[in-house]
């Protein structure tokens, strides 16, 4: 008579599958919901999608090598180490980041974010004091912002505004400017004049960087931080004491002026579907991509 082949479950090599199969289901939910733009460049979305595919590959092996024959060679040749790992209870925390993720919805970058680097913040014996301060909404500004409320008004990119508003100063100011960005209320300043800022990433949320620029109007009193509005009014420079030390500033840092956005318009909008500006990836060819 033939002896039948006995087979062994091996616990150790499903609960592998099931780490994989939680990872891949958080993938394709943050892919499927759009929440992937919250964690990564959008250049880099397809690598993501490449990823769950191997990794639901991979998920795919775990499951189908769980059973194995009895007497099956366990040990490798080589280095005799085991070609099977028992199970160990530290692989169910590898779980716990992809199940809360499932759980729960992925929230883009804050102005919280900020509270880690409060540091370079000026303290209150460096701020200057609010008598010195420049005078809120300059009339002549806000003349000038409703004078071209009939202009079109052209998008204000902060990323070349970072680059080249020093260079191009005169290209900027007095012209007409649409700019979607959150609110940000830095310590210190007057409830009506906020940072209106975006966080830039090059790869993932891991590297953002937070850029803004400095407006004013009433409406900003009643807005907390993280609203996210659309902003349209007039641009132009003005002294600003130790606004460089703020973050979202640091790239006016050492300049006498800064770049003030008067608004005319201010409205109140939903998060977009890619809240981060994406900074080109740099080419060591010598180009960008």
């Amino acid at each position: 008579m033939m002896r039948s082949e006995s087979w062994q479950f091996d616990v150790g090599r499903f609960a592998q599958g099931m780490i994989l199969l939680n990872f891949a289901l958080f993938l394709y939910k943050v892919i499927k919901t759009g929440e992937i733009n919250r964690l990564v460049a959008p250049s880099f979305v397809f690598l993501t999608v490449g990823m769950m595919v191997l990794i639901c590959l991979m998920t795919v092996y775990a499951f189908v090598t769980c059973l194995h024959r009895n007497g099956e060679e366990s040990r490798c040749d080589c280095c005799d180490r085991p070609l099977r790992s028992p199970l160990r209870l530290s692989w169910l925390l590898l779980m716990v980041p992809s199940v809360l993720g499932i759980c729960f919805p992925v929230s883009s970058l804050g102005t919280s974010m900020l509270d880690t680097a409060r540091h370079t913040v000026p303290q209150e014996k460096d701020r200057v004091p609010s008598a010195v301060m420049p005078p809120l909404f300059d009339n002549r500004l806000l003349s000038l912002s409703q004078s071209h409320s009939s202009e079109k008004a052209a998008e204000l990119s902060l990323l070349d505004m970072q680059e080249h508003f020093y260079d191009k100063k005169e290209q900027y100011i007095k012209r007409p400017y649409r700019l979607t960005g959150i609110v940000y209320h830095p310590p210190g300043w007057p409830s009506e004049r906020i940072i209106l800022m975006r966080f830039a990433i090059s790869c993932c949320a891991a590297d953002a960087i937070p850029i803004g620029v400095i407006a004013e109007s009433p409406v900003m009193a009643r807005l907390k931080d993280n609203t996210w509005v659309n902003v349209q009014g007039g641009l132009n420079v003005r002294q600003m004491p130790g606004a460089d030390a703020l973050v979202p500033l640091n790239w006016t840092y050492g300049q006498v002026v800064q770049p003030v956005l008067t608004a005319s318009q201010v409205e109140v909008i939903p998060e977009p579907a890619e809240p981060y500006l994406s900074v080109p990836v740099i080419d060591l060819t010598g180009g960008e991509s």
